[in-house]
């Protein structure tokens, strides 16, 4: 899979996907399986033509996202910074800038998707262009799921509001968090549960404080694990947030090595104990209540 920036695409003959992207929840699946269908087809190049707007928390990282179009059979991601500049286009200059760059032969979009300056642009806009330049658009609806539309906004609330039973249902695959495992202080050793310390890309959104039934993968083996999102408030005076990850079951140093934690579900917000003993009494409820799931 290639990846590169719209301003130095060159691409003969493509069908594309247009959005943002940042979620990639199942009704983004939906435009992304449809082009590479229509590549697959027609013998053309599929692209995901990623609209980035910098400067704020988003639920995949740019490598997440690289991972789950690779994985999904995508040919080409083509990112495009929202700028000035490119806020500052018409719809039809979009639509010739496109032509030029991509020449696609079909545009795939949600129904309700704008562009151009000032979302002057949308799906009949879109359609009334592609005479012109000649491509066909195929609209996908906004999926709902229990009465609610899909989108990387409400992901975002639900994440924040420690509900990723819902995250994983509309993402269609579960949360995760990716990162170096680095050195903590050790605590975890001394009281019988040792944790790997990871840290997360810094535009990556973090779900609400508290402590997770998670997963890890390693060496092609899913260990259970629990794992706490917080300022360890117990053990520690300070306001950073960390994250803990206790891997049942698996002892091994995974010092420097990029791990990847799968969240499956909320377990209990973050407490304050008042000694260690009481800790470790609840550390052994949430490991008991991850190894019966």
């Amino acid at each position: 899979m290639k990846i590169i920036d719209f301003n130095d695409a060159k691409i003969d003959n493509s069908a594309i996907a247009l959005g943002k992207f940042e979620g990639l929840h199942r009704g983004h699946m939906l435009l992304i399986n449809e082009v590479v269908r229509l590549g697959l087809k027609h013998g053309i190049k599929n692209v995901c033509f990623s609209i980035n707007v910098s400067g704020r928390k988003t639920v995949n990282t740019f490598e997440e996202r690289y991972s789950i179009l690779k994985n999904a059979g995508v040919d080409c991601v083509c990112n495009c910074l929202f700028s000035e500049a490119f806020a500052a286009l018409t719809p039809e200059q979009f639509c010739d800038i496109l032509a030029r760059k991509l020449n696609p032969k079909f545009i795939v979009v949600g129904e309700d998707f704008r562009f151009g300056c000032k979302r002057s642009g949308n799906v009949d806009v879109l359609k009334h262009f592609g005479e012109k330049y000649g491509y066909e658009v195929v609209v996908f609806e906004k999926l709902k799921e229990n009465g609610e539309i899909i989108s990387t906004s409400l992901i975002k609330d639900y994440l924040q509001e420690g509900k990723i039973d819902v995250v994983n249902d509309f993402l269609g695959r579960r949360y995760s968090l990716s990162g170096i495992v680095v050195e903590g202080k050790k605590l975890g050793h001394k009281i019988g549960f040792p944790t790997i310390n990871i840290m997360p890309d810094d535009n990556k959104l973090l779900p609400c404080i508290g402590v997770y039934y998670t997963s890890v993968i390693l060496n092609g083996v899913a260990y259970k694990a629990i794992t706490n999102v917080g300022t360890n408030p117990t053990v520690t005076d300070g306001d950073k947030l960390i994250i803990e990850t206790h891997i049942i079951n698996y002892d091994g140093n995974l010092y420097g090595e990029t791990v990847e934690v799968l969240f499956n579900c909320f377990i209990r917000k973050q407490q304050k104990f008042d000694n260690l003993d009481l800790l470790i009494k609840q550390l052994e409820s949430d490991k008991a209540f991850a190894m019966h799931q």
